[in-house]
């Protein structure tokens, strides 16, 4: 099989930093939109919307913005777990247990991952990957156990944690739904439909508008 071409190999790099770098943003921005005002829950609704509107632009852009209506309540589901469950579960997160903790809590997600692959998708659970999960979630306990900002707390407040666990769970859905559909659709097109799916289902817990600019820039960054 031939080695990948240099310059995709870059890109490859260049969209690796860069994704790491905006998810390092989502709990220090999160509790900024906090400090003005947006619960949770609403700031996962705003998330939602305004990702969906950037999704919307791309999925236009490209043409790809039909789907068969035989997959609208698969990807209905996929938008509740993947992004209503997911973003309010991690904003639930970030202001009971704080960023640091969410963000461990967070990454629980591959070890789901190898756990849900295994019953719905029929992937082996070898001894070699029930070893890495094994020391994946003693990783997290002792990273989550040393986080400062926890101990600062008094301790795991049990909403946080579990809302972070919630969250990483979710996220690895993200894996299960994604072998589905994109045998047939391309990204921009699946969020397209997820997006709105996710609002929809969060829109009864929604509080109200953002309060002030500072809301507002915070609500719309996450969506990024």
């Amino acid at each position: 099989m031939p080695e990948p071409f240099p310059e995709a190999q870059a890109k490859g790099a260049v969209y690796i930093v860069l994704a790491a770098l905006c998810w390092s943003t989502l709990g220090p921005v999160s509790k900024l939109a906090f400090a003005h005002g947006v619960a949770p829950l609403d700031v996962a609704f705003w998330r939602a919307v305004s990702g969906w509107a950037l999704f919307a632009g791309q999925a236009a852009w490209l043409g790809q913005t039909r789907v068969r209506p035989r997959d609208l309540p698969g990807l209905a589901v996929f938008g509740f777990l993947g992004v209503s469950v997911f973003y309010g579960a991690y904003q639930i997160a970030v202001r009971d247990g704080g960023a640091a903790l969410a963000s461990v809590l967070l990454y629980t997600a591959p070890a789901w991952v190898a756990l849900l692959a295994r019953f719905f998708l029929g992937e082996g659970l070898t001894r070699i990957k029930i070893i890495c999960i094994l020391l994946s979630m003693a990783g997290v306990a002792g990273v989550a156990f040393g986080s400062g900002e926890t101990q600062g707390r008094g301790g795991w407040p049990l909403l946080g944690v579990a809302c972070g666990l919630v969250s990483g769970l979710t996220y690895a859905s993200y894996y299960i739904f994604s072998k589905r559909f994109l045998r047939t659709y391309r990204a921009p097109t699946i969020f397209l439909y997820i997006q709105p799916f996710g609002a929809l289902f969060l829109l009864p817990f929604l509080g109200g508008l953002p309060a002030d600019a500072v809301a507002w820039a915070s609500v719309l960054f996450l969506g990024l």
